[in-house]
């Protein structure tokens, strides 16, 4: 394949260093700024080392070449499949030795518009660490663009990804990965709004309780501070435990309305559901033993004390669910 030559094959790094430092007459003799001409040799220098990073990272073991990396990025570009991460190399080599408008001249070389350019470098540059990705063809990688990193180490690697292996994702179609993953991410986005909504509420709560808890301290003699911090936070872990036990009851919903394939469902829910009733006992086990020292210690105070909030008022007003 042959290219017509807008730029020259071989330019010299240092040639435009030596015209930007013309010799000057001093004794009769022409010298070269030296101090000016070794600080743009250092700069060339670490411009070289750079470029030795870019190379060793994606090269091919080859002296980078301007025209050898348009020729194998054109024919690269037929056949796309597994040559996309190497694609993407290709041009992050090309786009970090030349110009910009060498860099365009080569893409219209390749036949390459730049948004395909930018995707495929993007994919260079995320699937570096995970190449088995490539095995799902081009149409398949790269739907996994926007996904974590992290998690497509973890999918590379053996893992799972929004719930499904390497393997699993293969035999899908392109449109079910791509549901799949948009499921994911809904869901993702869901439980991000869940707990964000939870923590709201549980923040309401607290500054309820911190309230009544202020309020009960200027309507009743004076306390000592530590005897408010103490209080102060025994109504704060009250609030805690009251989100906590609205979560359970929540779960216990999720539990029942997860998806599982048919073969799975049963022995899914069983295991899920050994694991919830036997925290809920613990629970209930320690409220009552909570309960009854309580009662032991503090009942005498009960006649004569101001509640500092009603339990059951408190959860009308949350609406029942943190």
């Amino acid at each position: 394949m042959k290219f017509v030559s807008a730029i020259p094959v071989f330019r010299n790094p240092y040639h435009d260093v030596l015209k930007a430092y013309p010799m000057t007459d001093s004794d009769d003799a022409q010298v070269i700024d030296h101090n000016a001409l070794s600080e743009d040799m250092a700069a060339l220098d670490t411009v070289r080392q750079n470029l030795t990073e870019i190379d060793q990272r994606y090269g091919d073991d080859l002296p980078y070449d301007f025209y050898r990396k348009i020729e194998t990025s054109a024919q690269m570009y037929g056949d796309m499949g597994r040559m996309c991460l190497y694609l993407g190399c290709n041009l992050i080599q090309i786009r970090e030795h030349e110009t910009d408008a060498d860099f365009q001249w080569a893409l219209n070389k390749i036949g390459c518009s730049g948004r395909t350019a930018r995707r495929f470098m993007q994919a260079a540059v995320k699937f570096s660490k995970a190449p088995k990705l490539a095995d799902l063809g081009k149409s398949k990688m790269l739907e996994f663009l926007t996904e974590d990193d992290d998690e497509i180490a973890a999918l590379n690697d053996g893992g799972t990804l929004a719930g499904h292996t390497l393997d699993e994702y293969e035999r899908m179609t392109r449109n079910e990965l791509r549901d799949a993953l948009r499921k994911a991410k809904q869901k993702n986005t869901e439980d991000a709004e869940t707990h964000e909504r939870l923590l709201a509420d549980k923040n309401a709560k607290i500054d309820k309780l911190d309230a009544d808890l202020h309020k009960a301290r200027d309507v009743t003699r004076p306390w000592p501070s530590r005897a408010f911090e103490i209080a102060q936070a025994g109504t704060k872990r009250a609030g805690e435990v009251l989100q906590g036990l609205d979560q359970l009851d929540a779960l216990r919903e999720t539990i029942l309305t997860e998806p599982f394939e048919d073969d799975d469902r049963e022995s899914a829910i069983e295991a899920m559901a050994v694991v919830y009733y036997d925290a809920v006992q613990q629970i209930v086990a320690k409220a009552e033993e909570l309960g009854v020292s309580c009662e032991e210690v503090f009942s005498g105070y009960k006649p004569a004390a101001r509640p500092l909030m009603d339990v059951d008022a408190f959860r009308d007003d949350a609406g029942g669910v943190a």
